[in-house]
C-alpha cells in the first residue's frame, strides 16, 4: 500500500502531524488504538470521517519505519544509552 495516498501532514493542522487525509486524526492516535486491542470496527465507531484505508496506511507507515535501518539504529542506540546525569543548574552570578 502506498500510504501516502492516504496520510497527510499539513503545518495548519495539529501541528504538522501526520493524520489521515480528510480527518484530524492521526496516526499516533490510529496506531495507540490498535496497540490497546481495539479492533479496525471499533476505531471507526470511535473516530468519525475515518476509513478502513486510513487504518492500513498507518499501519504500512508503521512497518516502513520499523523495517527501516536508519530508524532501528535510533532506536537501539538510545536503548543502550545510559541516562545521561543532567549537569547542575547554575545559579546567576551577583554584578
Amino acid at each position: 500500500m502506498v500510504w501516502q495516498k492516504y496520510l497527510v501532514s499539513d503545518p495548519e493542522l495539529l501541528d504538522g502531524q501526520l493524520c489521515a487525509k480528510g480527518t484530524q486524526v492521526t496516526v499516533a492516535d490510529i496506531l495507540s488504538d490498535l496497540a490497546e486491542g481495539a479492533g479496525a470496527e471499533e476505531i471507526l465507531r470511535r473516530r468519525p470521517g475515518l476509513q478502513l484505508t486510513h487504518i492500513a496506511a498507518a499501519l504500512a507507515y508503521a512497518a516502513g519505519l520499523a523495517a527501516s535501518r536508519h530508524c532501528y539504529k535510533c532506536v537501539a542506540d538510545e536503548l543502550e544509552k545510559p541516562a545521561r546525569p543532567r549537569p547542575p543548574k547554575r545559579k546567576p552570578s551577583a554584578p
